[in-house]
């Protein structure tokens, strides 16, 4: 059963928006995985106020590329983390 240490996802996407995808991360049980959102806009103060509650970190467009950097290699934890890759 694969569970990766971090999910990044944008909120706009073709068929099931980010915070979806968000509250589908955080139902697993014990899932202590670091949920990263990016957005270019959310649709609204509300949807950007709960985006911002429950994720872990969270990127507006132009990302930071730094600060972005810097947050992965924080939530990789001991260096041993699980990666996939999905477009």
């Amino acid at each position: 059963d694969f569970r990766p240490d971090t999910v990044v996802c944008d909120f706009y996407l073709p068929d099931i928006d980010g915070l979806q995808v968000l509250r589908a991360v955080r139902s697993l049980s014990e899932s202590g995985i670091t949920v990263i959102v990016i957005t270019a806009g959310c649709g609204g103060e509300e949807a950007e106020k709960t985006l911002r509650r429950e994720a872990d970190f969270f990127f507006q467009k132009p990302l930071d590329l730094r600060r972005f950097r810097d947050v992965l290699q924080t939530s990789r934890g001991n260096g041993t983390a699980r990666t996939a890759i999905a477009v």
